[in-house]
């Protein structure tokens, strides 16, 4: 019984862990409102 615990524990954790990393990366590539202003200002889009 205790043979199958880790995989069990890692079943369980990989899909989680991946689904947060997901999110996390995508929170993190989201430009924050001040940093879509600091790239107007240093990259002006083409008018």
């Amino acid at each position: 019984m205790n043979n199958n615990l880790p995989d069990l524990q890692a079943h369980c954790q990989s899909p989680t862990s991946q689904h947060f990393t997901q999110s996390f990366v995508k929170e993190l590539a989201k430009p924050t409102h001040q940093e879509k202003l600091f790239l107007k200002k240093m990259l002006p889009l083409k008018k």
